[in-house]
This record gives C-alpha cells, structure tokens and sequence, in this order.
C-alpha cells in the first residue's frame, strides 16, 4: 500500500477496470489525477504570486491600517484615562489644601485662645 501526500487513503493496485470499452490501470489513472491537481495547485499559486493587485510583497494593508486603527483608539482611551487621572489628582491636591489652610486656623485659634487664658487666668501674681 502506498499513501499518497494529498490524499488521505492509502491506494492500493488494481490491475484492470474496463473504462469506456478500454482497460486502464487505476493507480495509473489515480497517479495521473493527482499529478494534474498538484500541477493546477501550483499553477493557481503562481498566477496569485505574479499577480500584483492581489499580492504585494505580502503585505496586507487592511490588517495593517486596522491594526494602526486599533493602536490609535487605545492610545486616544489612555490619555483619555491619563486625562482623568490628572484631574482627580489636582481635585484631591485642591482638597487636601483646604484641609491644611483648616488645621492651620484651626491651630492658630487655638494658640490665641491659651495665649488669651494665660493672660487673663494665668496671672503671675495667683501663682
């Protein structure tokens, strides 16, 4: 049995099978089939490697300018996240200013209440 590398089932011989009132071999024919295919396939790959409109050195520019395309959205959506970032940071910053200016009046009231208790409670003369 011999196995041929484009088709899958092994072939075998029969030696004769009357076609058409003749007597032709089958593995002939079959070897000769399978000749013709391969010389079709590479005559159709030929003819799309020669062809220019529908190779170009192999490039594939849809994919490419689809890939670009791609690119671009997802750098548009991380400067678009970038964007957002920068202005939680400023708002948090913001916050976080009005917080200290806060403490700071805070403490500086504070500060000028014991200054105002030590001097009208805390007299050197009641010690």
């Amino acid at each position: 049995a011999m196995v041929d590398s484009l088709s899958a089932a092994p072939t075998t011989t029969i030696l004769a099978v009357p076609v058409g009132g003749e007597v032709k071999d089958v593995q002939a024919v079959h070897e000769a089939a399978v000749m013709t295919r391969r010389q079709e396939i590479i005559k159709e790959r030929r003819s799309r490697l020669t062809e220019n409109k529908t190779y170009k050195l192999g490039i594939d520019t849809n994919a490419l300018s689809g890939q670009v395309d791609e690119k671009a959205m997802q750098e548009a959506e991380e400067r678009a996240q970038d964007a957002a970032y920068d202005e939680l940071r400023l708002n948090v910053d913001k916050h976080l200013m009005y917080v200290d200016q806060q403490r700071d009046a805070f403490l500086r009231a504070h500060q000028a209440d014991i200054n105002e208790y030590r001097l009208t409670q805390q007299k050197y003369e009641d010690r």
